[in-house]
């Protein structure tokens, strides 16, 4: 189980704390990882303690480059400062012209999609 846990304040204790997987030799299994991060951003790797050979080992497990797992928590729309909308949408400028990319502010967006728009003007 992973938790968004900046206090160090556990929400649980972690599954395989209680269970252990034991494949037969040369079976492999697929365990899914799910993250949720109820604040702002995540950064995580994976360490998976195993029995192979009869030995305890350590594998320590990235996202592709070596990089972490990320997750980010969603706010209220209203709290971004600006939200760019996609131009395939066809939105225009408030004089109606025609830009790249739509900037509007986080509250402007909130009440667009209340109002169930796909474009603030």
């Amino acid at each position: 189980m992973l938790v968004d846990d900046p206090d160090g304040e556990d929400a649980g204790a972690p599954f395989f704390s209680t269970h252990k997987i034991t494949p037969p030799k040369g079976e492999k299994n697929v365990i899914q990882v799910r993250a949720l991060s109820a604040k702002q951003h995540c950064r995580w790797r994976l360490e998976l303690d195993y029995l192979a050979d009869g030995r305890r080992q350590t594998m320590m497990i990235s996202a592709p480059g070596d990089k972490p797992f990320e997750v980010t928590g969603r706010a209220d729309d209203s709290a971004y400062a600006g939200v760019y909308l996609n131009p395939i949408d066809g939105c225009r400028a408030k004089d109606g012209t025609k830009t790249d990319r739509l900037r509007i502010t986080g509250a402007e967006y909130a009440q667009m999609m209340r109002d169930g728009r796909t474009c603030p003007y």
